[in-house]
């Protein structure tokens, strides 16, 4: 376990490709954002200092989903 620093707009993970890592953000938050045709993206959901990301991998699911 280390901490690091994300960068706004850094993307993390993109949809069908493999969690590296989990995520326990300290400050700030995460969004969960998905791309849609011919649009902007929209922002599904948030991530804070009480969720983990990426703890699908506990459960053996490795993969982001896209939606």
């Amino acid at each position: 376990m280390r901490e690091i620093e994300l960068v706004f707009g850094e993307v993390i993970c993109e949809p069908l490709e493999f969690y590296n890592w989990v995520y326990f953000p300290l400050t700030g938050f995460i969004s969960l954002m998905a791309r849609l045709q011919d649009h902007q993206s929209l922002e599904m959901g948030l991530v804070g200092n009480e969720v983990i990301l990426g703890v699908t991998i506990i459960l053996e699911e490795d993969t982001a989903k896209q939606i």
